[in-house]
């Protein structure tokens, strides 16, 4: 599974590379770099009722490619904490669902006098579940499973998610190179369990290191 994913951020940085070795005289910029951010996330749907939003964190890699005309490509590879929160009759859960996320968003860098540039993006992050678990706590006692514990009921729950994504942020300038913060909405399509009308949505508050690579 990681190996097609990470195949496709190589022929991203490759075109972009090719790209902008063909762009003469204008500026063009690709840019990669770690990101770290803080998700807050819960869920929807007509089979749940009374979740809480949790927070964890995010962490990872991006790829940026901007175009003459301030319209720029961004994607990535980001290992990414999600899940919710529940409380009835003295017993809470938290159930804890972990993606390795890759991103595929269209953005817009706002032309400015100064340094700063502020930016919108949006588009589609597919995600593939590489862990999950249920943290049950009563009486000052916790307790942890995995959520296919059939103590559970053995739920099916989806391996991959995909979600529409949108938000914007402001590039900083840092010499060469650029520090983005940003916030991004991320509302789930796909059913956490497959037999539930549950699924994933929440904000990742993301603060990235962009450098600036090839021509």
């Amino acid at each position: 599974m990681r190996t097609p994913v990470v195949a496709g951020i190589a022929l991203v940085a490759l075109y972009a590379g090719s790209a902008n070795g063909q762009v003469a005289g204008i500026t063009s910029r690709t840019s990669i770099g770690p990101i770290v951010g803080l998700n807050y996330t819960s869920v929807y749907g007509s089979d749940i009722q009374g979740a809480d939003s949790r927070a964890d964190f995010a962490v990872g890699g991006q790829l940026d490619f901007e175009s003459p005309d301030y319209v720029f490509f961004r994607t990535g590879l980001i290992y990414s904490r999600r899940g919710f929160k529940e409380s009835d009759s003295g017993i809470s859960a938290q159930f804890k669902i972990n993606y390795l996320e890759l991103p595929l968003l269209v953005g817009y860098r706002f032309p400015t006098s100064g340094g700063v540039r502020p930016y919108l993006m949006g588009g589609g992050q597919l995600g593939f579940k590489v862990g999950c678990t249920v943290e049950g706590s009563s009486g000052g006692v916790t307790e942890s499973f995995a959520c296919d514990d059939p103590n559970l009921g053995g739920g099916d729950f989806s391996s991959t998610d995909f979600a529409i994504v949108g938000g914007g942020g402001l590039a900083l300038p840092v010499g060469l190179n650029h520090l983005n913060i940003d916030v991004r909405y991320a509302v789930g399509l796909v059913k956490i369990e497959k037999s539930s009308e549950v699924k994933n949505r929440g904000f990742t508050f993301g603060l990235g290191f962009m450098m600036p690579i090839g021509k």
